[in-house]
């Protein structure tokens, strides 16, 4: 399915970062006595942890990734250093740090749902959705009341073309929200889940049978999505998409000289 996903993932991806940057779920200092000493003379791993953390939040991600690396120096078994350097390495867009840091967090210590959650998001900006979906199913496994990591989920499914995954995945995050008083959040969601069921139900733009014949197309019903094809380009000959997808359905079945002329 190749949604227009341009008003469905700004409600999906508000606080969950599926599309932008992955917003990293810090794990916290202790309190608030130990940011005050670790801000001042840092000594233990503790210490450079929590300073890491303070300066994770504010923005500064090159700070925190020296002091991640600090409290990692002095304890090589320090998980959730690990794990907040790959959060900032995350916004910092290298990725494969980021990765190799919730790898070994994971390693550490792998009952923390915010390890795979973050590490899905990391997966999800380069693209490799089911290695993302994995992640955030182990997120929800080990947490069943995480409602962005059902929301991040359900986007996942939506690119994927799986919509009834996707709208039900995006039903339990809007349920979710709405049990956890983010009375707005829940709505974003539930107007993304209105798209996506009127997209994947009865068409009526060239817009919803391109989508629908692409989602039949990867189910390989390749009869059921030309039919839909060619319905979104009656409707909007210009429709390059439409004429694109339904050259592979043709592909798929064989009729090569079909498939010529709509690539053409």
């Amino acid at each position: 399915m190749s949604l227009n996903l341009s008003s469905i993932l700004v409600a999906l991806c508000l606080g969950v970062g599926f599309v932008s940057p992955p917003l990293p779920v810090w794990s916290l200092p202790v309190n608030a006595i130990e940011i005050a000493q670790s801000t001042s003379k840092p000594s233990t791993a503790e210490d450079f942890y929590n300073r890491g953390v303070e300066k994770g939040e504010n923005g500064d991600l090159k700070g925190a990734i020296a002091d991640f690396n600090q409290a990692i120096r002095i304890n090589p078994n320090y998980a959730d250093a690990y794990g907040n350097r790959g959060s900032a390495y995350g916004q910092l867009e290298e990725f494969q740090k980021a990765i190799a840091d919730f790898n070994q967090a994971i390693r550490l210590n792998p009952r923390d749902a915010n390890f795979y959650y973050n590490r899905g998001a990391t997966y999800a900006r380069l693209e490799d959705r089911q290695k993302a979906i994995a992640d955030y199913s182990e997120a929800i496994h080990l947490n069943p009341n995480d409602a962005g990591a059902y929301l991040s989920r359900g986007a996942g499914y939506v690119l994927l073309g799986e919509s009834q995954k996707a709208i039900a995945d995006l039903q339990k995050a809007a349920n979710l929200f709405q049990q956890q008083g983010n009375i707005a959040k829940a709505q974003q969601v539930l107007d993304a889940l209105k798209e996506i069921t009127q997209s994947t139900s009865t068409p009526t733009t060239a817009e919803g049978f391109s989508n629908r014949g692409a989602e039949k197309g990867e189910k390989e019903d390749f009869q059921g999505a030309i039919a839909d094809f060619n319905e979104a380009i009656r409707l909007n000959p210009n429709y390059e998409k439409a004429y694109s997808n339904r050259g592979a359905a043709y592909f798929q079945l064989g009729d090569i000289q079909k498939a010529i002329a709509d690539f053409n």
